[in-house]
């Protein structure tokens, strides 16, 4: 999927990745981490969670996470603080929740993780994320830095 509002580079690695670390912020400035698998539809991340868990209680105070994809082998990596919702929409739910099921059981020696899709959708809830703002590092073969927001980032290459 060709993209505007990310350096291609990037949005390849996100597009190749499937889990990714997603840390929220409690009521009392507690950070709590999470790592769980993710899809893309269009521009926004989607992952699901069962509506009492912290990160669902920590995104419902604030509407805003971070996020970080990495790889050791072809080292690279993506921080992006986002904003982050619950979606409402049911035909949407159903669709990610779908998509979710395939991604995250494309490993066959992970089809029991996460335990989280042993429930029925109904007992869940899709959270949508929205990159503000990133910073993309390849130490591999490009050797390239991307930061800035959607639309406004500046490149960097180094040997």
């Amino acid at each position: 999927m060709n993209n505007t509002r990310f350096p291609s580079e990037m949005w390849n690695f996100v597009t190749n990745n499937r889990l990714c670390t997603l840390a929220t912020q409690s009521e009392k400035g507690l950070t709590h981490l999470s790592y769980l698998y993710y899809m893309i539809d269009g521009e926004k991340l989607y992952f699901v969670t069962d509506p009492s868990s912290k990160k669902a209680k920590n995104i419902s105070l604030s509407g805003e996470v971070v996020i970080l994809i990495a790889t050791e082998v072809e080292p690279q990596s993506l921080e992006c603080s986002a904003n982050a919702k619950i979606v409402e929409d049911t035909t949407l739910k159903i669709n990610i929740f779908d998509k979710l099921s395939k991604v995250s059981n494309a490993n066959e020696s992970s089809l029991n993780w996460p335990p989280l899709f042993q429930l029925k959708p109904e007992h869940l809830i899709v959270i949508e994320i929205d990159i503000t703002s990133f910073s993309y590092l390849n130490f591999g073969g490009l050797k390239s830095i991307y930061r800035g927001v959607p639309f406004d980032w500046t490149a960097q290459s180094f040997k």
